[in-house]
């Protein structure tokens, strides 16, 4: 969510304004998890810094907001790692009343519409060929309608990415929170403009590279061989959240073409995906962002299946759906197993994410388990070892958090 060197480039007065003191007070207690002293990484310590900073975060966002103050775009930083902060301590409601503040000001900073901007800093042989007409078409649509962005544009193509990784990062957490209480998300990702992000922009094509979280979701652009990390998160999610979505709207809105479609995108999307091929511990913790991202997929195509079972015409159809959702939650539970057997026995490549995941399969696993009991009880058993699975690796992740005792 920070960049390191930009961050203390803008500390030490070497780039752009000084950070806002409300992100960095919101830092300071994530950053109490990672420490390697005992003193202060201990959920006591952390609990107490974010007890005293959190509301100093906030009470400075607030002064910041109505002073007009430019850094807006930290306040959002701010609300996200307050949210973070939060939802690690097992504080679910605050966490949530943050992500929507941070969600209230996406729009604002302009960090969801930032189609083609980055290209702006790309050499000119480089960018865009219909480039003049996309800037006279913007030109004619602002003349009927301001944008309501309170931020200057990014001055470099540094201050860019920054804004594409900060934006993202918001997105995933929105999307987490909507997973975890079953709501509807605050952002919605057909107005999003903003490219998917690169884990790095080492190369001046990354800086043209537009592709959108729409062209995926249409199925226009589905090769995953050359995504980052950051961008199969980003993926992966929005297919779970809207699977889960599908199980919450009425009939007329969740049709079963819905459905169809998601598993065509799904299925397109996992034959691409980058397998978790680790057989150290070092790198189980390394590439554990592409094992997330496999048991993200498993748990949204439980949840399509299950869909497609409550559609079914035919009894046949119905029990052909519950095997194939009982086979992905296994699937899901696998990629644990994978993470452990490859040396992360602790599963330290693992954050607040991923338990979302195991959350929504175990549940569905138990009401999968009390139904098939009488038909099929040796995979009743089976789906009941594997939630005892689910458990013990949530009682690992983030152990030294209250989040990990719900």
């Amino acid at each position: 969510m920070v960049d390191p060197t930009y961050f203390f480039d803008r500390l030490s007065g070497a780039k752009g304004q000084p950070p806002h003191p409300a992100m960095v007070s919101a830092m300071i207690p994530n950053i109490l998890v990672m420490s390697p002293s005992p003193a202060l990484n201990n959920r006591e310590t952390i609990a107490a810094v974010s007890d005293t900073l959190f509301p100093t975060s906030r009470a400075l966002a607030q002064h910041a907001l109505s002073n007009l103050d430019s850094r807006v775009i930290d306040l959002v930083t701010a609300a996200m790692l307050r949210c973070c902060g939060l939802s690690a301590m097992g504080r679910f409601v605050d966490g949530w009343n943050e992500n929507s503040l941070a969600c209230g000001l996406v729009w604002g900073t302009g960090i969801g519409k930032l189609g083609h901007v980055l290209g702006e800093f790309a050499p000119p042989e480089l960018r865009s060929a219909d480039r003049a007409s996309r800037h006279s078409r913007e030109e004619r649509l602002r003349r009927i309608r301001g944008k309501g962005q309170i931020v200057p544009p990014p001055t470099d193509a540094t201050d860019c990415v920054q804004r594409i990784h900060t934006f993202w990062c918001v997105y995933i957490a929105d999307r987490a929170n909507a997973l975890g209480w079953n709501w509807p998300s605050a952002l919605d990702y057909t107005e999003i403009t903003t490219p998917l992000p690169h884990d790095s922009y080492d190369s001046p094509a990354d800086l043209v590279d537009n592709s959108t979280l729409e062209d995926f979701m249409s199925g226009r652009s589905m090769d995953a061989s050359k995504d980052g990390i950051f961008a199969l998160q980003v993926k992966s999610i929005t297919i779970l959240y809207e699977a889960a979505r599908l199980l919450d709207k009425g009939p007329e809105f969740a049709t079963p073409d819905k459905t169809a479609h998601l598993l065509r995108i799904s299925k397109r999307f996992m034959a691409t995906m980058p397998k978790f091929t680790a057989t150290n511990r070092e790198d189980a913790v390394r590439y554990s962002g592409i094992n997330d991202t496999w048991m993200t997929m498993h748990a949204a195509m439980m949840l399509l299946h299950g869909k497609d079972e409550v559609d079914a015409e035919t009894p046949e159809e119905e029990r052909e759906a519950c095997d194939k959702g009982i086979a992905e939650g296994i699937k899901m539970c696998d990629c644990i197993d994978m993470a452990i057997a490859a040396g992360d026995t602790e599963l330290m490549g693992y954050d607040l994410l991923s338990p979302t995941s195991w959350f929504i399969t175990g549940r569905a696993m138990h009401h999968y388990a009390r139904r098939i009991e009488s038909r099929d009880p040796a995979m009743a058993s089976l789906l009941r070892k594997k939630i005892s699975g689910l458990i013990d690796a949530s009682r690992k992740v983030v152990s030294l958090v209250s989040f990990a005792d719900l």
